[in-house]
């Protein structure tokens, strides 16, 4: 096997892996930005009332005198 053969495989090489982790980026990407809008959306709807609740609920236990 010579230089020249040997040429074109490695730059196929790198092209490829270039284009996969262009492609790979591209789609962790796209699933942060889902598991982020889920995770707001989640966060919105159930984590923040039942926050909000349970901090009213501790500030009202403070406030009250036994």
């Amino acid at each position: 096997m010579n230089r020249h053969d040997f040429g074109p495989t490695i730059t196929g090489l790198i092209l490829s892996v270039g284009v996969g982790s262009f492609l790979f980026q591209a789609l962790g990407a796209f699933v942060i930005g889902i598991l982020g809008a889920l995770g707001g959306w989640v966060f919105g709807h159930y984590i923040k009332p039942f926050l909000e609740r349970l901090i009213k609920n501790h500030a009202a236990s403070r406030t009250k005198k036994p």
